[in-house]
């Protein structure tokens, strides 16, 4: 059930307002507890595995890296997990094309008119939306196989799968939810794009 995950282009579009740095997004990571040291080898991380966009490319010593505030926000929810525990590249790269893309045409279906999840997440945030993002991890009884289901939503709405089928293959049972209040992750990032406005 697990399928292989490859590494594509994240969502691809020029994402309006202010850009940021790789410091700016450490800055934003220390802001929930993590060491500058640990902030910024994630946020680093996450930009060279291609986790999270970098809008425009430094390329030289003297040219920084830039992102979007959709991408401050999807390091931060990534950050989230990894607090929690997940350290797991694919789970971390499954979660990452979630952030950033649907997974399937419910999911086009879900988010068509709003942009990319993130871009969903984040505004519905702005209006007072609840966003969480959760990960559901299954175990064939058979062989063992892991899988997971991820969604990213409004709580008013409720979850739209990545795998709903595992919701009903009866080879494939439960057997851990991680959920994070995506919300609380994004309302301190209004003050970054109302000081760059």
């Amino acid at each position: 059930m697990t399928d292989d995950v490859p590494i594509l282009p994240l969502f691809m579009h020029e994402e309006a307002g202010p850009r940021f740095r790789i410091g700016d997004l450490a800055r934003e990571l220390e802001r929930t507890g993590l060491p500058s040291s640990v902030a910024r080898t994630r946020v680093v991380g996450y930009a060279q595995q291609q986790l999270i966009h970098v809008r425009v490319r430094g390329g030289r010593a003297t040219q920084a890296n830039e992102f979007a505030i959709v991408d401050v926000a999807a390091a931060k929810l990534l950050s989230n997990f990894q607090d929690c525990g997940i350290a797991d590249r694919e789970i971390l790269r499954r979660i990452s094309l979630n952030i950033y893309s649907a997974y399937n045409a419910d999911q086009a279906e879900y988010f068509k008119g709003k942009g990319a999840p993130i871009n969903a997440a984040l505004a519905g945030t702005f209006r007072g939306e609840p966003w969480a993002f959760q990960v559901d991890f299954f175990r064939n009884t058979q062989t063992e196989e892991r899988a997971y289901n991820t969604a990213f939503y409004n709580m008013d709405a409720g979850p739209v799968w990545s795998h709903p089928e595992l919701l009903s293959d009866s080879n494939f049972i439960p057997v851990a939810t991680l959920m994070t209040a995506a919300s609380l992750h994004f309302l301190p990032l209004m003050r970054l794009v109302s000081s760059n406005t």
